[in-house]
């Protein structure tokens, strides 16, 4: 069945306006999603505008936490936007089991009194010998 009919051409502008007024309300009543909390590696890297390699390697300096979500590697939103706005680089990193990463080592301090040879009962060593052994230790 063909059904067939000539409309003027004011009467199908009329039938388009009313047509996209209604969509257009049907689209702005509808809840939009909440954007997720984490994002994967590939959501990151278009986040931030980059190769996903440089996610990969924040993760791996510890500057942004890794979350797994079975085999998924997630990224915190939250995280990337404090790297985004630089206010990450004091805060300490958790690695992916919730501990907190350990600081840095000290420096090794030399030992209180350097060697300087024999203690001087037996004269085998020089002065200039003793004297780049304590500047090596000091």
């Amino acid at each position: 069945m063909n059904i067939r009919a000539e409309l003027p051409p004011d009467a199908i502008e009329e039938i388009v306006a009313a047509v996209t007024a209604r969509v257009l309300a049907e689209l702005g009543s509808t809840p939009s999603a909440a954007p997720s909390a984490f994002l994967t590696i590939p959501e990151a890297a278009e986040l931030l505008r980059c190769p996903r390699q440089r996610v990969d390697d924040l993760l791996s300096q510890g500057r942004l936490n890794r979350h797994k979500d079975g085999r998924r590697t997630l990224v915190s939103r939250a995280e990337l936007a404090a790297h985004l706005a630089g206010g990450n680089s004091e805060r300490p990193v958790s690695d992916q089991r919730g501990r907190h990463a350990r600081p840095a080592p000290a420096a090794r301090r030399p030992p209180a009194s350097p060697p300087v040879g024999c203690g001087g009962a037996i004269d085998c060593c020089s002065r200039q010998t003793r004297a780049v052994a304590i500047e090596t230790f000091l």
